[in-house]
């Protein structure tokens, strides 16, 4: 819609005569991040880019051509621009300043109220047009179903553009009604997530690959806005599922740069995943409690389960009944956490090491001591639970690491594990968060312990988390 078409005649005529004119070569900007809102723009002749600068390299988030308004948002509530704005070739624009805008108003009362009768137009038709456009079209099944006509790595790239230029558009809204730009916002985030997986799915590796990063591109901006994404995305050693990250998922907690922000996270952290993970957490510790001899003390060997926070919780329900406790840890910063508990009723053993090394059949370390000569059997443990480590493991592997681990277990002792169940919401893990893992049926967890000589096996689902229970071997 052209601001100009929704004025009178005279009214037009009066606002054009008062315009100037602004020429642009390809590059040039016309707006810049940061500055001050309240000129209004109108494209006249080319197209001009909104650009986001933020990112490395800039995400172009939107093209607008002849007849589009630019600043109309930031002239009502003149916030400072979140974008630049630049000539996609040579362009050509008109300019009014906030200042003569409303010299114009202070002069005609009726203008003005002509003149806002038409930004109110304006604004209303657009928010109107990319709500309904993202979710019933560009973000719907149309969208989907056009994959077949200009490739599926482009259509999901089409998605992620849709998508921002979605939540650019319906941003101005959540500053003036918070409940409302929400649900619009959450609407176009849920069908993203609802549609991105099937453009996707069926492609060969390398296809699905190249289409899930180029829309991880054009999202990069907005994923860095959420904590979670930031957690996941900026990661020096490219390490994916950082502890750092797992305990912000665990803590269900929407932390973001902003109400977007905000929202993105929440929308990260509420995926059938993050639910997950925060299920099979639960169920993780009521197992080990689950597992206590009838006569304490008890033995028991955490491994990998700081970041869950899952040592500190059992360690306080040990405090009557006492007991051994060893936790297992790859790096140092996760067990100083625990440092404070030492001297407690429970006897508390932190150990820094590498769980992989039990895939080398001598580790440094063993509840039993030395591997090689059988270990001590009075040392053999009640509970052993390994958190997490399933989900980037394959198969052979993973048996190997609980066949490995099932041997410190006493006669009927529980080996506790968790891992990831096959989840439509994947794909969204794997391509925007960088965060792949291995997921698994009921049925295969199942066969992992029976494969690595367990006994009375258990299965839970809860939802995208999965907890194995299985019993060592009775004597």
């Amino acid at each position: 819609m052209d601001l100009l078409e929704a004025l009178p005649g005279r009214d037009r005529e009066r606002f054009l005569a008062a315009a100037t004119v602004v020429r642009l070569q390809r590059g040039d900007a016309l707006i810049l991040t940061g500055d001050r809102g309240g000129d209004l723009y109108r494209v006249v002749e080319g197209d001009v880019e909104v650009v986001d600068t933020r990112s490395s390299p800039p995400v172009i988030l939107e093209v607008l051509g002849r007849g589009s308004m630019v600043g109309e948002m930031a002239f009502l509530d003149e916030h400072t621009r979140s974008a630049d704005v630049r000539a996609a070739d040579t362009a050509v624009c008109q300019r009014w300043s906030k200042a003569t805008i409303l010299k114009l108003i202070d002069q005609d009362p009726q203008f003005g109220i002509a003149f806002y009768r038409s930004l109110a137009s304006l604004v209303v038709a657009r928010a109107r047009s990319v709500t309904t456009h993202a979710i019933a079209g560009n973000l719907g099944p149309n969208r989907a179903r056009s994959a077949a006509h200009i490739g599926a790595g482009a259509a999901a790239e089409h998605l992620a553009e849709d998508l921002v230029n979605a939540i650019v558009q319906a941003e101005p809204l959540l500053r003036r009604d918070r409940d409302r730009g929400e649900r619009e916002i959450l609407a176009l985030l849920h069908t993203f997530q609802e549609h991105f997986p099937t453009v996707i799915q069926g492609l060969p590796d390398a296809e699905q690959l190249a289409a899930g990063e180029g829309a991880a591109r054009v999202l990069h901006p907005y994923l860095m806005r959420s904590h979670l994404g930031e957690l996941a995305l900026d990661q020096a050693d490219g390490h994916p599922g950082d502890a750092h990250a797992v305990e912000h998922v665990l803590s269900g907690e929407a932390v973001g740069d902003g109400p977007v922000g905000e929202l993105l996270d929440a929308w990260l952290t509420g995926l059938a995943t993050g639910r997950g993970f925060r299920e099979r957490n639960v169920e993780l510790q009521g197992q080990v409690l689950e597992g206590l001899p009838a006569d304490p003390p008890a033995r028991i060997t955490l491994i990998n389960s700081v970041a869950a926070g899952i040592p500190a919780r059992i360690l306080e329900d040990l405090r009557r009944a006492g007991g051994e406790v060893a936790v297992v840890e790859a790096r140092r910063e996760r067990l100083q956490a625990l440092q404070n508990r030492r001297g407690s009723p429970v006897k508390l053993r932190l150990i820094q090491e590498d769980p992989l090394s039990l895939l080398r059949g001598e580790p440094r370390w063993s509840p039993l001591g030395s591997t090689s000569s059988g270990g001590d059997p009075a040392a053999k443990q009640d509970v052993v639970l390994v958190d997490a480590m399933l989900d980037y493991l394959p198969d052979r592997v993973a048996v190997t690491l609980l066949s490995s681990l099932r041997t410190w277990l006493k006669p009927g002792g529980r080996l506790v594990v968790s891992a990831l169940a096959e989840s439509p919401d994947e794909p969204l893990w794997r391509f925007l968060l960088r965060w792949p893992t291995v997921r698994r049926t009921e049925g295969a967890l199942t066969r992992l312990l029976e494969s690595a000589g367990l006994r009375e096996l258990r299965c839970y689902s809860l939802g995208a988390g999965l907890v194995g229970v299985g019993l060592g071997r009775r004597e």
